[in-house]
């Protein structure tokens, strides 16, 4: 069903680690001057601080980052996990509304609770009543994980037929010919845990 799908909530790519703010508030809890710090960095020049500081030097030398490490009493390395964990990209606290949402014409949804990475997604489809979530529909390539969290499917997996209630799960991999059936006429929840190459490669719908 090309060009039927909506898009109701998309979010871009998380965006990059920010070692300026970082620096800051690594010596704001020190409750360390900007000057001050220029002066333990032995040599950094407090225009250059602040510019990073503020984001309008993005990517600071190697001899700058020395030396605002040096100021802070801790390694380059350090500031940059702090910097990642201070990012979406790597960090992210988010709730059951998910980080984007995904409307399909043939009643089904999904909701994403990661944003667009290469190595993970993790989010859950809900399926209307009486409606069918297969390869059709939506392509996976990856291996998965999924585990019904309200209702239950019907499944079949290239001729194998089972069913799984809520809390049952099922580990495959995308490229076996499959659907997941909500026989019942309220929606059914399926957790989905794999790779994100079914959102990043151009294949749903």
């Amino acid at each position: 069903m090309p060009g039927k799908n909506k898009l109701v909530k998309k979010e871009d790519h998380a965006p990059s680690i920010h070692i300026g703010r970082t620096v800051r508030l690594l010596r704001e809890k020190q409750k360390m001057s900007g000057v001050e710090l220029c002066r333990r960095s032995g040599g950094l020049d407090p225009k250059t601080l602040t510019a990073v500081e503020k984001g309008r030097i993005r990517n600071p030398s190697i001899q700058t980052l020395e030396g605002m490490a040096r100021g802070l009493g801790i390694t380059v390395s350090a500031i940059f996990r702090q910097a990642e964990l201070g990012s979406e990209k790597y960090f992210l606290r988010s709730s059951q509304k998910g980080v984007f949402h995904l409307q399909f014409d043939a009643g089904i949804e999904l909701v994403s609770f990661t944003p667009f990475t290469p190595g993970l997604f993790c989010g859950k489809f809900i399926v209307g009543g009486r409606k069918k979530l297969d390869r059709k529909l939506i392509h996976f390539d990856g291996t998965i994980f999924a585990m019904t969290l309200a209702g239950n499917f019907r499944v079949n997996m290239e001729q194998h037929e089972l069913e799984i209630g809520e809390g049952e799960n099922l580990y495959f991999h995308g490229s076996f010919d499959f659907s997941f059936y909500n026989p019942n006429y309220r929606n059914a929840v399926l957790l989905v845990v794999t790779s994100p190459s079914f959102l990043t490669s151009g294949s749903v719908g």
